[in-house]
């Protein structure tokens, strides 16, 4: 299994926002910004969360989903290694 980049993942889960919520791609999100904030609903983060299961193999538990793991790419990134590495 190929080591993760975070860098990469991030450029994966922009371009996976952009394409599920294109009035998003005007705002330029970057890693560090709160999703949130940047107009993903609690339904858009309930997509993402099955893209981030179904690309990267990982199982995503209800304790997990929180500000901390989930707030920004970033942070999501840092989840997605971590959870990988933990298998």
């Amino acid at each position: 299994m190929a080591e993760l980049k975070a860098t990469h993942i991030i450029d994966q889960l922009s371009g996976f926002i952009v394409s599920v919520f294109p009035d998003l791609s005007e705002k330029k999100i970057v890693a560090t910004d709160r999703l949130i904030e940047s107009g993903i609903d609690s339904l858009g983060m309930l997509v993402l969360i099955e893209y981030i299961e179904n690309t990267y193999r990982i199982r995503i538990s209800n304790e997990d989903v929180i500000e901390e793991n989930f707030g920004t790419m970033e942070a999501i990134a840092e989840y997605i290694i971590k959870s990988r590495a933990a298998v």
